[in-house]
């Protein structure tokens, strides 16, 4: 972990350093490519990463899997594990086609990843997607926990809410369903509200659509919703 930083700061600082020398349309546009490259890389190694075993808390449960998916702390993928499983920190996933994944969070809310997509479990409301598209119900209990959510693209936050994520490369796509999420991206902040699509390209470029809360992209998620939402207990030791 001690290195990710490093070298990520180091990355950040030299990216701040030439911007600081850059001005007008020409800096924004490069701006957004630079910090995509050096989240791109951040990203990569983290999933290289492999947390101490006294860091492995209970961040979620299995709830439900259709189709092919895969779990693994390092490089040795597995079939993931059966319904009521936990998930520590560290811990990779990975949907094959056609494969789907709902996951209980600890403090409430759910987690669906749809086919073809990849993250890792980081910490308490901490979640690194390297790609495909996954969706967000933050619970509407008070206090349920809050997610951030790390990407080649950009890091989203949710406020309360339901949301989709799509990551590919250095693109990603928002749809909120309810809510509202905010993503930062190169230094700036982007906010989307309910029954909003953001679009961003891998050279920054913005677009905004909009997404009503019953179209039919929204059945993926939909299919696969887990049941009432649970809190974690501490591991046996």
């Amino acid at each position: 972990m001690d290195a990710y930083r490093q070298v990520h700061a180091a990355a950040m600082a030299a990216f701040h350093a030439r911007t600081r020398r850059r001005r007008g349309r020409q800096w924004l546009l490069w701006a957004g490519a630079a910090a995509a490259a050096v989240a791109v890389f951040a990203i990569a190694l983290m999933f290289e990463w492999t947390p101490p075993v006294a860091e492995r808390s209970e961040l979620a449960r299995i709830e439900r899997v259709v189709g092919g998916a895969e779990e693994a702390t390092g490089d040795a993928w597995r079939a993931l594990g059966e319904t009521g499983s936990p998930l520590t920190a560290g811990i990779k996933l990975r949907t094959l086609a056609g494969g789907r994944v709902a996951l209980a969070l600890a403090g409430g809310g759910s987690l669906r990843l749809d086919a073809e997509t990849e993250v890792m479990l980081d910490a308490p409301g901490r979640l690194y997607v390297g790609r495909g598209t996954i969706y967000v119900d933050s619970g509407a209990r008070p206090g349920a926990s809050r997610l951030q959510i790390v990407t080649p693209a950009g890091t989203a936050r949710d406020i309360g809410t339901q949301f989709e994520l799509r990551v590919a490369d250095s693109a990603l796509r928002l749809r909120v369903r309810e809510g509202s999420v905010s993503i930062d991206r190169g230094g700036r902040s982007l906010t989307g509200g309910a029954g909003e699509q953001i679009a961003i390209d891998a050279q920054g470029g913005i677009s905004r659509d909009v997404i009503e809360p019953d179209a039919a992209a929204w059945q993926w998620a939909e299919s696969i919703a887990p049941r009432p939402t649970w809190t974690a207990s501490p591991l046996p030791s």
